[in-house]
């Protein structure tokens, strides 16, 4: 049996045989399985009755296996795991879990990025699109919409194993207005503001 969110090692004693796997998911949604190392390999997918359903051979990092397919909730699967070279014995390492979605929410602002994918177990590089929003500059993000400080910053390395949302943390900009002066304010991006404070000694 195939555990979710696991590493495995798929022992091939046999040159040309295939390591069997059967997993029948909890929940309905995509799943990722993808082998690491520097074997070419490759995998199957096949429903209960021995139908195939797809297969990889080299559309993971290098020579390695990468399939994603979206599996039905109390459905039994298999999964076929065996070396390209029908000579080659040993262990092929891989990795099965499901496919995590990460949201953006602008929290206040305007031009949320589109979510991305992670992989489960993989580090995922986060966007390094960002909204918008008048008088205030983005420090970053955070799973916690109240959040005054940024836990990620645009294109940082995001390894959590879970889907999530993450809210853009501001911080209002405010210029300090001179009197008797001839001030430019410089206006970057089109709709927005720039700010001033001002406190008069009379």
């Amino acid at each position: 049996k195939l555990t979710c969110n696991t590493h495995q090692s798929a022992q091939i004693s046999k040159g040309g045989t295939m390591a069997y796997y059967t997993f029948t998911p909890s929940s309905s949604g995509k799943y990722v399985i993808y082998s690491t190392g520097s074997d070419d390999t490759r995998v199957y997918l096949y429903d209960s009755n021995d139908n195939q359903l797809a297969s990889n051979d080299d559309s993971g990092s290098g020579r390695n296996f990468r399939l994603q397919y979206n599996l039905v909730a109390g459905k039994q699967y298999k999964f076929g795991v065996r070396f390209y070279n029908g000579l080659k014995t040993g262990k092929i390492n891989f990795c099965f879990g499901p496919i995590y979605k990460i949201t953006y929410n602008a929290n206040g602002g305007s031009g949320s990025p589109s979510a991305q994918e992670k992989d489960y177990g993989l580090t995922l590089k986060l966007t390094t699109n960002k909204p918008i929003r008048s008088g205030y500059i983005l420090l970053g993000w955070s799973a916690n919409k109240n959040a005054t400080n940024a836990t990620y910053k645009p294109g940082s390395s995001y390894s959590g194993n879970r889907s999530c949302t993450l809210y853009a943390i501001w911080k209002p900009v405010y210029n300090t207005l001179q009197k008797n002066s001839v001030n430019t304010a410089q206006i970057s991006e089109g709709g927005t503001m720039s700010y001033y404070t001002f406190t008069p000694s009379s």
